[in-house]
């Protein structure tokens, strides 16, 4: 008979020996990776002709402007390339055991990526529990992955009893298609759990390859 205890309880037993307001993490949680700003290229505007009888030939900075545009429409990311991602199964250490995260494939969902998650609890098994993510990226945080940028976003998880988690992180692409991914997990307001992985674009060619 499976023995019904609230997770907040749980949580707060099995990290209750860490002083207010630290954290528990993996090995590995500190690493810290640095942003990077995102640059743009804003080409000036012709002055339009106010003769409309004599035809002028394209300027060689409005054929300048017209090749950057068609380069940053190009590179863009798609709905149908950026559609899914895969985060690998992750797992980071608590008081006298570990919590173990594994998730499906995100689908895109508007601006936002979703799936569901497991969450296993070594060695209080009975503590396990499963439920539904999602993190906002909107399609311009896309385009600095896409560029080799690093961005942060945030989301919520929702366990099957209802209770909320809130995440934030950051992702360091190592190429178009793939990178490494810093997720907090806040349980309480004093308490989180920090995972350290990585993700994959399956669908997203690597163009970093000649």
């Amino acid at each position: 008979m499976r023995v019904a205890v609230p997770t907040r309880l749980l949580l707060l037993f099995l990290v209750g020996n860490f002083p207010a307001g630290s954290t528990a993490t993996s090995p590995n949680a500190g690493e810290e990776f640095a942003l990077s700003a995102a640059g743009a290229v804003t080409p000036r505007a012709e002055n339009a002709s106010t003769d409309s009888t004599t035809p002028r030939p394209p300027s060689p900075a409005s054929e300048v402007a017209q090749e950057l545009t068609g380069a940053a429409v190009a590179s863009s990311p798609t709905p149908a390339v950026y559609s899914e991602v895969n985060v690998a199964p992750t797992r980071t250490s608590i008081y006298i055991g570990t919590v173990s995260l594994t998730m499906p494939t995100f689908r895109r969902d508007g601006l936002s990526f979703r799936s569901t998650y497991i969450c296993k609890v070594f060695p209080y098994f009975f503590y396990n529990e499963k439920g539904t993510l999602f993190i906002d990226v909107p399609d311009a945080d896309l385009d600095r992955l896409a560029a080799g940028e690093t961005i942060t976003f945030s989301g919520q998880a929702t366990n099957i009893d209802g209770e909320p988690r809130r995440i934030e992180g950051r992702a360091v692409p190592a190429s178009p298609t793939d990178g490494k991914i810093k997720v907090r997990v806040f349980v309480t307001a004093k308490i989180e759990l920090i995972f350290n992985t990585t993700y994959y674009f399956p669908k997203a060619p690597d163009t970093s390859k000649p």
